[in-house]
């Protein structure tokens, strides 16, 4: 009798689990749309676009010499960088690069992320890395001198 009693609980117990998993609502707001300047942005030829690996923090040297070389020829170029946060939700990270005499221009994409509430960032830097790592930030604007 105890048997049985134990046996039908547990299977009432394994029922309520999958349908407890089947029920819940895990809270994702709605994406952000992007910003009327990266939508409108003036088009650039492409360096392509790259994924960082879990522990992949460098660009390769491809990319990164055409986004260099872009600059330095005053061509302007985009390069696209998408990293995984912990959890493996996506930041996309923009770059535009247009001559040495202009700011590097940079977007990010938080939205595909669940557990951030910054949707979009938009900067500019005279001192962004030629890296061009997947974190960017720019020094403090008083040692940027507005050329």
């Amino acid at each position: 009798m105890l048997m049985g009693a134990i046996a039908v609980f547990a299977i009432f117990a394994v029922w309520m689990g999958w349908h407890w998993l089947g029920t819940r609502t895990i809270y994702c707001p709605a994406a952000l749309p992007p910003p009327k300047a990266f939508t409108d942005r003036t088009p650039l030829s492409s360096c392509g676009s790259y994924t960082f690996g879990f522990k992949d923090h460098a660009v390769p040297a491809a990319q990164r010499d055409c986004m260099n070389v872009a600059r330095t020829s005053g061509r302007g170029a985009e390069l696209k960088l998408v990293e995984s946060t912990i959890e493996g939700d996506p930041v996309t990270t923009y770059y535009r690069v247009f001559s040495r005499r202009q700011k590097v221009e940079v977007f990010i994409d938080y939205s595909g992320d669940q557990f951030s509430n910054f949707g979009w960032s938009h900067f500019f830097c005279w001192a962004a890395p030629t890296d061009y790592p997947p974190n960017p930030s720019c020094p403090d604007p008083t040692l940027q001198p507005d050329r």
